[in-house]
């Protein structure tokens, strides 16, 4: 019989999960941040993805579109305009999903790859209560957020 919840990450567990597959792709290293959320100026760039697990988990990312131009540099060596540089942003999260749903793989998440749809969203969009797992990153003088929630059985 499934769990009611899974053995999710915690904030910093969630941060180096991250950290290792932004320097898999990237080979650069972030940096653990002890802001609190949201108090970083610009964090306009925003996408979530439903965690194809049960029960669901939802992860949302952001940060400001100055970083997903330099992430495009980075990944394939030229500067992106805000299209490039959103789908470097996108592809680097969902690489982060996958690898976050492969560690919860015998708790009950899917890894295939086609099931990982990060879309763009908005805080608006986010659960009305808080994240079960959350932390901030940064990367020279961008912060990201990273946000997980967890579906509760009723």
């Amino acid at each position: 019989m499934p769990s009611d919840t899974l053995n999710i990450p915690t904030g910093p567990q969630l941060a180096e999960i991250f950290a290792e597959v932004f320097k898999a792709r990237t080979r650069e290293e972030l940096e653990y941040s002890c802001l609190p959320l949201s108090l970083a100026r610009d964090l306009s760039l925003e996408w979530s993805i439903s965690l194809p697990c049960r029960p669901d988990v939802r992860l949302n990312l952001r940060t400001d579109k100055a970083f997903s131009a330099e992430l495009s540099d980075i990944i394939w060596g030229r500067i992106g305009d805000e299209e490039g540089g959103r789908a470097a942003f996108k592809e680097m999260f969902k690489q982060f999903a996958i690898s976050l749903a492969a560690g919860l793989l015998h708790q009950g998440c899917d890894c295939a790859k086609d099931s990982f749809q990060p879309v763009p969203t908005l805080p608006l969009h986010w659960p009305e209560r808080k994240p079960d797992a959350a932390c901030a990153l940064k990367y020279q003088r961008h912060v990201l957020e990273l946000r997980l929630w967890q579906d509760k059985a009723a």
